[in-house]
Protein backbone atom coordinates (compact mmCIF):
# COMPACT_ATOMS: atom_id res chain seq x y z
CA UNK A 1 0.00 0.00 0.00
CA UNK A 2 1.12 4.09 -0.66
CA UNK A 3 1.81 4.96 2.70
CA UNK A 4 -1.17 7.40 4.01
CA UNK A 5 0.36 8.17 7.44
CA UNK A 6 3.06 11.67 8.18
CA UNK A 7 4.03 9.48 11.27
CA UNK A 8 6.74 6.49 10.19
CA UNK A 9 6.13 4.68 13.17
CA UNK A 10 1.95 4.53 12.61
CA UNK A 11 2.58 3.10 9.10
CA UNK A 12 4.77 0.54 9.84
CA UNK A 13 2.01 -0.54 12.74
CA UNK A 14 -0.85 0.51 10.64
CA UNK A 15 1.07 -1.84 7.58
CA UNK A 16 1.74 -4.77 10.01
CA UNK A 17 -1.49 -5.00 12.53
CA UNK A 18 -4.22 -3.36 9.97
CA UNK A 19 -5.45 -0.64 12.69
CA UNK A 20 -3.88 1.81 15.32
CA UNK A 21 -5.17 3.66 18.37
CA UNK A 22 -4.27 7.40 17.88
CA UNK A 23 -5.73 10.41 20.21
CA UNK A 24 -7.21 12.74 17.94
CA UNK A 25 -9.90 14.73 19.29
CA UNK A 26 -10.35 17.50 22.40
CA UNK A 27 -12.26 17.65 24.72
CA UNK A 28 -14.13 20.71 23.48
CA UNK A 29 -14.71 19.29 19.90
CA UNK A 30 -16.12 15.79 22.21
CA UNK A 31 -18.16 18.21 23.78
CA UNK A 32 -19.45 19.92 20.60
CA UNK A 33 -19.89 16.45 18.39
CA UNK A 34 -21.82 15.17 21.39
CA UNK A 35 -24.50 18.06 21.25
CA UNK A 36 -24.75 17.56 17.51
CA UNK A 37 -25.39 14.16 17.71
CA UNK A 38 -28.51 14.50 19.72
CA UNK A 39 -29.57 17.85 17.53
CA UNK A 40 -29.63 15.45 14.67
CA UNK A 41 -31.00 12.43 15.83
CA UNK A 42 -33.96 13.87 18.01
CA UNK A 43 -35.56 9.80 17.94
CA UNK A 44 -33.68 6.99 18.76
CA UNK A 45 -34.76 2.90 18.51
CA UNK A 46 -34.14 1.17 21.93
CA UNK A 47 -31.99 -1.82 22.02
CA UNK A 48 -30.51 -1.29 18.46
CA UNK A 49 -27.14 -0.17 17.01
CA UNK A 50 -27.95 2.80 14.60
CA UNK A 51 -25.76 4.50 12.07
CA UNK A 52 -26.79 7.86 9.72
CA UNK A 53 -25.72 6.93 7.29
CA UNK A 54 -28.92 4.24 7.24
CA UNK A 55 -31.12 7.46 7.26
CA UNK A 56 -33.45 7.59 4.57
CA UNK A 57 -32.92 11.84 4.05
CA UNK A 58 -30.19 12.17 1.94
CA UNK A 59 -30.22 15.57 2.23
CA UNK A 60 -29.76 15.29 6.21
CA UNK A 61 -27.11 12.20 5.77
CA UNK A 62 -25.04 15.38 3.65
CA UNK A 63 -25.65 18.04 6.24
CA UNK A 64 -23.94 15.56 9.05
CA UNK A 65 -21.12 14.84 6.50
CA UNK A 66 -20.24 18.51 6.03
CA UNK A 67 -20.47 19.32 10.01
CA UNK A 68 -18.48 17.01 10.94
CA UNK A 69 -15.86 17.08 8.22
CA UNK A 70 -14.60 21.00 9.44
CA UNK A 71 -14.34 19.22 12.91
CA UNK A 72 -11.85 16.42 11.85
CA UNK A 73 -10.21 18.19 9.30
CA UNK A 74 -7.29 19.86 11.05
CA UNK A 75 -6.61 16.29 13.09
CA UNK A 76 -6.96 14.89 9.44
CA UNK A 77 -3.83 16.94 7.92
CA UNK A 78 -1.68 16.56 11.03
CA UNK A 79 -2.32 12.93 10.50
CA UNK A 80 -2.33 11.77 7.27
CA UNK A 81 -0.98 12.39 3.84
CA UNK A 82 -1.81 12.09 0.13
CA UNK A 83 -5.36 11.55 1.17
CA UNK A 84 -9.07 12.11 -0.12
CA UNK A 85 -11.72 12.37 2.24
CA UNK A 86 -15.17 10.44 1.97
CA UNK A 87 -17.61 10.96 4.61
CA UNK A 88 -18.49 10.49 8.10
CA UNK A 89 -21.21 9.53 10.09
CA UNK A 90 -22.24 8.99 13.34
CA UNK A 91 -22.81 5.21 14.85
CA UNK A 92 -24.56 4.75 18.34
CA UNK A 93 -25.88 2.18 20.31
CA UNK A 94 -28.71 1.98 22.59
CA UNK A 95 -28.46 -0.25 25.59
CA UNK A 96 -29.63 -4.05 24.96
CA UNK A 97 -28.32 -7.35 24.19
CA UNK A 98 -29.24 -6.90 20.77
CA UNK A 99 -27.27 -3.45 19.47
CA UNK A 100 -24.09 -4.95 18.79
CA UNK A 101 -22.63 -5.83 15.41
CA UNK A 102 -21.82 -8.94 13.38
CA UNK A 103 -17.82 -9.23 12.40
CA UNK A 104 -17.20 -7.78 8.77
CA UNK A 105 -15.39 -6.40 6.54
CA UNK A 106 -16.13 -2.82 4.96
CA UNK A 107 -16.82 -2.80 1.18
CA UNK A 108 -13.75 -2.52 -1.13
CA UNK A 109 -14.09 0.67 -2.36
CA UNK A 110 -10.76 1.35 -4.09
CA UNK A 111 -8.37 -1.33 -5.85
CA UNK A 112 -6.33 -2.28 -2.68
CA UNK A 113 -3.64 -4.02 -5.25
CA UNK A 114 -2.41 -0.10 -4.99
CA UNK A 115 -4.19 2.04 -3.30
CA UNK A 116 -6.27 2.04 0.67
CA UNK A 117 -9.12 2.96 1.98
CA UNK A 118 -9.24 4.00 5.88
CA UNK A 119 -12.06 3.59 8.66
CA UNK A 120 -11.25 6.79 11.39
CA UNK A 121 -13.74 4.99 14.34
CA UNK A 122 -13.95 7.83 17.23
CA UNK A 123 -15.85 7.34 20.05
CA UNK A 124 -17.14 10.14 21.84
CA UNK A 125 -17.54 8.54 25.23
CA UNK A 126 -14.58 6.00 26.74
CA UNK A 127 -15.36 2.67 25.73
CA UNK A 128 -15.17 -0.96 27.42
CA UNK A 129 -16.58 -4.74 26.71
CA UNK A 130 -19.19 -3.16 28.73
CA UNK A 131 -20.97 -0.59 26.68
CA UNK A 132 -20.00 -1.64 23.01
CA UNK A 133 -16.94 -1.29 21.96
CA UNK A 134 -15.01 -1.90 18.54
CA UNK A 135 -12.82 -5.30 18.48
CA UNK A 136 -10.46 -5.71 15.75
CA UNK A 137 -8.95 -9.00 14.48
CA UNK A 138 -5.30 -8.21 14.05
CA UNK A 139 -3.73 -8.96 10.74
CA UNK A 140 -6.48 -9.81 8.87
CA UNK A 141 -6.31 -6.83 6.20
CA UNK A 142 -6.17 -7.55 2.39
CA UNK A 143 -2.14 -7.48 2.57
CA UNK A 144 -2.34 -10.54 4.69
CA UNK A 145 -5.31 -12.79 3.14
CA UNK A 146 -6.83 -11.07 -0.06
CA UNK A 147 -10.47 -10.66 -0.33
CA UNK A 148 -13.44 -8.82 -2.46
CA UNK A 149 -16.02 -7.71 0.06
CA UNK A 150 -19.80 -5.75 -1.29
CA UNK A 151 -23.19 -6.46 -0.07
CA UNK A 152 -23.98 -9.42 -2.70
CA UNK A 153 -20.63 -11.04 -1.58
CA UNK A 154 -20.61 -13.49 1.72
CA UNK A 155 -17.93 -12.95 4.11
CA UNK A 156 -15.70 -16.01 3.95
CA UNK A 157 -15.88 -16.70 7.27
CA UNK A 158 -19.21 -16.80 7.17
CA UNK A 159 -19.81 -19.70 9.00
CA UNK A 160 -18.02 -19.06 11.91
CA UNK A 161 -18.68 -15.51 13.30
CA UNK A 162 -18.17 -17.60 16.97
CA UNK A 163 -14.59 -18.52 16.26
CA UNK A 164 -14.32 -14.69 14.60
CA UNK A 165 -15.16 -13.10 17.63
CA UNK A 166 -12.97 -15.17 19.68
CA UNK A 167 -9.25 -14.57 17.56
CA UNK A 168 -10.76 -10.42 18.38
CA UNK A 169 -9.23 -8.39 20.46
CA UNK A 170 -10.82 -5.23 22.04
CA UNK A 171 -9.96 -1.93 21.35
CA UNK A 172 -11.38 0.02 24.65
CA UNK A 173 -10.95 3.15 23.12
CA UNK A 174 -10.85 6.62 24.85
CA UNK A 175 -13.07 9.33 24.39
CA UNK A 176 -11.87 11.19 21.34
CA UNK A 177 -9.27 8.49 20.55
CA UNK A 178 -9.42 6.85 17.36
CA UNK A 179 -9.15 3.38 15.59
CA UNK A 180 -7.94 4.04 12.42
CA UNK A 181 -8.19 0.86 10.51
CA UNK A 182 -8.07 -0.66 7.21
CA UNK A 183 -11.27 -1.00 5.96
CA UNK A 184 -10.39 -4.38 4.88
CA UNK A 185 -9.53 -5.13 8.28
CA UNK A 186 -12.30 -7.64 10.33
CA UNK A 187 -13.95 -6.34 13.43
CA UNK A 188 -17.13 -6.05 14.92
CA UNK A 189 -18.61 -4.67 18.06
CA UNK A 190 -20.41 -5.93 21.27
CA UNK A 191 -23.37 -4.81 22.56
CA UNK A 192 -23.85 -1.88 24.97
CA UNK A 193 -24.98 -4.01 28.37
CA UNK A 194 -24.54 -0.45 30.10
CA UNK A 195 -26.94 2.44 30.95
CA UNK A 196 -25.97 5.01 28.82
CA UNK A 197 -25.96 5.24 24.98
CA UNK A 198 -22.74 4.74 23.08
CA UNK A 199 -22.09 7.47 20.27
CA UNK A 200 -19.19 7.16 17.91
CA UNK A 201 -18.06 8.66 15.10
CA UNK A 202 -16.80 6.98 11.64
CA UNK A 203 -15.01 8.97 9.08
CA UNK A 204 -13.74 7.77 6.00
CA UNK A 205 -10.11 8.45 3.64
CA UNK A 206 -8.67 7.03 1.07
CA UNK A 207 -4.96 7.17 -1.21
CA UNK A 208 -5.80 10.39 -2.84
CA UNK A 209 -7.40 10.68 -6.29
CA UNK A 210 -8.60 6.41 -5.79
CA UNK A 211 -11.38 5.92 -7.68
CA UNK A 212 -14.05 5.69 -5.85
CA UNK A 213 -15.52 1.32 -6.43
CA UNK A 214 -18.54 -0.81 -5.78
CA UNK A 215 -18.91 -4.55 -6.76
CA UNK A 216 -21.85 -6.31 -7.53
CA UNK A 217 -22.71 -9.71 -7.73
CA UNK A 218 -24.79 -10.97 -10.42
CA UNK A 219 -27.06 -13.74 -11.05
CA UNK A 220 -24.39 -15.35 -13.10
CA UNK A 221 -22.17 -15.00 -10.11
CA UNK A 222 -20.35 -12.92 -12.04
CA UNK A 223 -18.59 -9.94 -10.32
CA UNK A 224 -19.27 -6.75 -11.88
CA UNK A 225 -16.69 -3.64 -10.79
CA UNK A 226 -18.53 0.48 -11.19
CA UNK A 227 -16.40 3.50 -10.47
CA UNK A 228 -19.19 5.56 -8.55
CA UNK A 229 -19.68 9.00 -7.44
CA UNK A 230 -17.50 9.87 -4.58
CA UNK A 231 -20.01 10.64 -1.72
CA UNK A 232 -22.13 7.26 -3.16
CA UNK A 233 -21.69 5.61 0.68
CA UNK A 234 -24.03 8.36 1.46
CA UNK A 235 -26.69 8.04 -1.47
CA UNK A 236 -28.80 5.16 -1.03
CA UNK A 237 -32.38 6.15 0.41
CA UNK A 238 -33.32 2.75 1.28
CA UNK A 239 -29.99 1.20 3.02
CA UNK A 240 -30.81 -2.03 3.74
CA UNK A 241 -32.65 -2.69 0.26
CA UNK A 242 -30.68 -0.39 -1.87
CA UNK A 243 -27.16 -1.52 -1.16
CA UNK A 244 -28.18 -5.06 -2.91
CA UNK A 245 -29.31 -3.90 -5.96
CA UNK A 246 -27.01 -3.12 -9.25
CA UNK A 247 -25.85 0.34 -8.81
CA UNK A 248 -27.51 3.17 -11.37
CA UNK A 249 -25.26 6.36 -10.72
CA UNK A 250 -22.44 3.97 -12.05
CA UNK A 251 -20.08 3.39 -14.69
CA UNK A 252 -19.65 -0.16 -15.20
CA UNK A 253 -15.47 -0.87 -15.80
CA UNK A 254 -15.25 -4.59 -15.87
CA UNK A 255 -16.36 -8.33 -14.68
CA UNK A 256 -13.71 -9.24 -11.80
CA UNK A 257 -12.73 -12.84 -12.15
CA UNK A 258 -12.57 -13.54 -8.01
CA UNK A 259 -12.45 -16.82 -5.91
CA UNK A 260 -13.05 -16.32 -2.17
CA UNK A 261 -10.43 -17.59 0.12
CA UNK A 262 -10.96 -20.99 1.14
CA UNK A 263 -9.91 -20.61 4.79
CA UNK A 264 -11.67 -22.61 7.39
CA UNK A 265 -11.60 -22.59 11.89
CA UNK A 266 -8.42 -24.08 12.07
CA UNK A 267 -6.75 -21.68 9.30
CA UNK A 268 -8.36 -19.06 10.51
CA UNK A 269 -7.06 -19.61 13.88
CA UNK A 270 -3.51 -20.55 13.13
CA UNK A 271 -3.95 -17.36 11.01
CA UNK A 272 -5.14 -14.98 13.27
CA UNK A 273 -5.63 -15.98 16.63
CA UNK A 274 -3.30 -18.52 17.19
CA UNK A 275 -1.77 -16.79 20.52
CA UNK A 276 -5.73 -16.49 22.07
CA UNK A 277 -6.16 -20.16 21.94
CA UNK A 278 -4.01 -23.10 23.32
CA UNK A 279 -3.72 -26.36 21.67
CA UNK A 280 -6.83 -27.94 23.50
CA UNK A 281 -8.81 -24.88 22.65
CA UNK A 282 -7.83 -24.95 19.30
CA UNK A 283 -8.96 -28.37 18.73
CA UNK A 284 -12.70 -27.99 20.66
CA UNK A 285 -13.43 -24.66 18.24
CA UNK A 286 -12.62 -27.07 15.42
CA UNK A 287 -15.11 -29.66 16.29
CA UNK A 288 -17.57 -27.19 17.87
Amino acid sequence: YPQIFKDSKLQEQFDTEGYVIIPLLDKEDIEKLTTIFHEMHRELQENRFGASSGLQDINLKHQIRDTLYPVYLPYFEKTFKEYTYFGSSFLYKTPGKNSDLAPHQDWTIVEEKNAVAINIWTPLCDTSEENGTLYVVPKSQTTKLFSLRAPTIPFYFQKYFSTVIKCAVPTNAKAGHAVVLNQSLIHYSSPNLSRDIRIAITSGIKTKDAPMLFHFKNERNEIERYQRPEDFLLSFKDFQKDIYLRPENGTFVSNIPYMPPSIGKFKFIQQFGKERFTLLQKIREIFR
